[in-house]
């Protein structure tokens, strides 16, 4: 259930407000990463997007992107003919990214959501001002490589 205290409309104004006035979003694993400088330069250029319900993100268009979840929940599919597997659900204060070699996974709203959006160049500049990010992100692919693998194997 969306939290009525986050509307899904917004602008990069009231995204830092969005965040620092939830503990769930504040106390996220990527921002407890973040320097101040790095929180403050995310909040200036990210991009928020309301996605609906089954709305998907495909590898071969929406790599080379992190989505950072403030509302909704997630869901990263492997599909692949008539095989469908839940590999991961994402909830707020998670972030999730694309990679184009990740072919058969899709990624799509379970209900209403609303994501902030780093593109790949201020994603770069993220790592700059907070290195550690940069673990995270490569953490959540192997992640998301191994539970497929382990699919493959099966």
């Amino acid at each position: 259930m969306v939290n009525n205290s986050i509307k899904l409309k917004t602008n990069k104004a009231t995204i830092k407000s969005l965040i620092e006035n939830n503990e769930t979003l504040k106390n996220s694993i990527w921002f407890s990463y973040q320097t101040e400088e790095s929180k403050n330069y995310c909040y200036s250029i990210s991009k928020a997007k309301t996605m609906n319900e089954g709305e998907m993100l495909y590898p071969h268009r929406d790599s080379n992107k992190l989505y950072f979840v403030i509302s909704g929940e997630f869901y990263i599919l492997y599909k692949k003919g008539d095989t469908q597997k839940l590999i991961k659900s994402i909830y707020p204060g998670d972030f999730f990214s694309m990679r184009k070699d990740f072919q058969d996974l899709y990624i799509y709203p379970k209900k209403k959501s609303l994501v902030f959006i780093l593109e790949k160049d201020e994603l770069m500049k993220t790592f700059s001002y907070s290195p550690q990010s940069k673990e995270l992100l490569k953490n959540f692919f192997i992640e998301i490589a191994t539970k497929l693998k382990n699919l493959m194997n099966k």
